[in-house]
C-alpha cells in the first residue's frame, strides 16, 4: 500500500491528498464497483462498511487492512 501511495504521490499527473475526502471517494467507488446493482451487499453489510468511510486514508497510511478484511 505504501508503494502504491508513494508512486501515486510522486509520479501521478494529478496526485491526490490522502485525507478524509480521498477516503470518501475511494469508499464510494469501491461500493459502486463491487455491488453496482445493489444485489449482493445487505443493509447490515453496508452498515458495517460505513464505519470505514472516512478511515480508508488512515488505513492506507498505516498499512492496516481491516476494511478489506471485512
Amino acid at each position: 500500500m505504501r508503494t502504491i501511495l508513494g508512486v501515486s504521490d510522486n509520479y501521478h499527473f494529478d496526485p491526490q491528498k490522502i485525507n478524509d475526502q480521498f477516503s470518501e471517494k475511494v469508499y464510494d467507488l469501491f461500493l459502486e464497483r463491487i455491488d453496482r446493482g445493489q444485489r449482493w451487499l445487505t443493509q447490515e453489510d453496508i452498515k458495517k462498511l460505513n464505519a470505514f468511510k472516512y478511515e480508508l486514508d488512515d488505513e492506507a497510511l498505516t498499512g492496516n487492512f481491516d476494511f478489506l478484511d471485512l
